[in-house]
């Protein structure tokens, strides 16, 4: 039997795809282990209102799950670790909008895992490949391969689409060919 012509093309957004293969495996590690975490050379210093700082006090213990170790004192919080996996600078915007997104949610030490997706997809967000980043072949075809093994591949943890099938009878219709 003769093998079918392909009839589509697929086009990967490479910042969407990298943010759910991240956010796959974080959310693996806090369910089964311990996420790794790098010690900081310099803190980050936190200038937080006090509102943040409270859902900073109540959750630091959530936040160590997650490779977010906090020094200082409640009046100057810092960041002194962070996730292995944050490859690009973790900056005090970063740290507060996790804060903004958890004092929105109403999240509390009471039910710690109930909004661990949310902090999850930011760190998976911020760490992943940014649009217009370089990739080698290498690296694009691993991140691919990663991707389609994954039970979910076609979306990243916010909704965006991954993948993109654009058919043969598609293309013909935007080049007026049908």
């Amino acid at each position: 039997m003769a093998s079918r012509p392909r009839e589509s093309i697929f086009l990967i957004d490479q910042h969407a795809a990298h943010e759910r293969v991240l956010y796959e495996n974080l959310l693996y590690k806090a369910k089964s282990e311990s996420v790794h975490a790098q010690q900081l050379l310099m803190p980050i210093s936190l200038r937080l209102t006090n509102h943040e700082k409270q859902i900073l006090e109540e959750n630091k213990e959530i936040f160590a799950l997650f490779g977010f170790e906090i020094g200082g004192s409640f009046d100057s919080p810092e960041i002194t670790t962070v996730p292995v996996m944050m490859k690009s600078h973790v900056g005090s915007g970063f740290f507060t909008e996790l804060l903004d997104k958890i004092g929105d949610a109403g999240f509390s030490s009471d039910s710690p895992y109930t909004y661990k997706t949310e902090l999850i997809a930011t760190a998976a967000c911020k760490a992943a490949i940014k649009g217009g980043d370089s990739t080698t072949k290498e690296e694009a075809e691993s991140l691919i391969k990663q991707l389609l093994d994954l039970e979910n591949p076609f979306t990243c943890p916010h909704g965006r689409p991954t993948i993109i099938e654009l058919t043969k009878r598609e293309l013909e219709r935007r080049f007026k060919r049908s």
